[in-house]
């Protein structure tokens, strides 16, 4: 399936996480990422112990699976820094702790839709730290490696990940000024 395709079938993933800047605010540059354009490669798990949390891509092309415990600590981190959405969806996800079974973190926006924001900061953070797994359904098997692009510059910053295929799996917008 082409990137098209799968872009057009919301592969991508979006997230806005820093576009509630203050009016002081006039920069998306981060001192501490290199400025511009880079590239790196993380090395993903090749097994995810069961039961873990997963989240399919709207095509169902790919899953994200992360373990219970890397998701719940993940929550805790964002809701201690802040978060509200984080701290709402640790609640709902700490009611099925331990999980008896894997857990599809869709449910969790089904019951508030607010809920997909959280839900994908946290695994692209996973994934960034490569403490989540990339299942690809066209293989049927877990990726070991992820390609990740950055951009760092005053009006943008953000992180792309590719997959084996150098298709785009997953984007994270993490600041925009106009």
């Amino acid at each position: 399936m082409g990137i098209a395709v799968k872009i057009a079938c919301l592969v991508l993933i979006f997230l806005v996480e820093s576009t509630k800047l203050s009016a002081a605010a006039s920069t998306c540059f981060d001192a501490a990422i290199p400025r511009g354009k880079s590239s790196s490669s993380v090395k993903l798990p090749t097994q995810i112990k069961a039961p873990y949390f997963y989240f399919r891509s709207f095509d169902y092309n790919f899953a994200i699976l992360a373990s219970s415990d890397d998701v719940h600590g993940a929550l805790q981190l964002a809701s201690a820094n802040g978060s509200k959405d984080a701290g709402e969806l640790l609640r709902l996800v700490s009611k099925d702790l331990p999980l008896e079974r894997n857990t599809d973190l869709f449910k969790y926006v089904l019951s508030d839709s607010y809920q997909l924001s959280a839900i994908q900061r946290v695994l692209v953070g996973l994934l960034g730290s490569g403490k989540a797994a990339v299942f690809d359904a066209e293989t049927g098997h877990l990726s070991s490696t992820m390609e990740i692009k950055f951009e760092n510059s005053e009006h943008l910053r953000g992180r792309t990940f590719y997959d084996s295929n150098k298709e785009i799996l997953v984007q994270s917008v993490d600041c925009v000024v106009d």
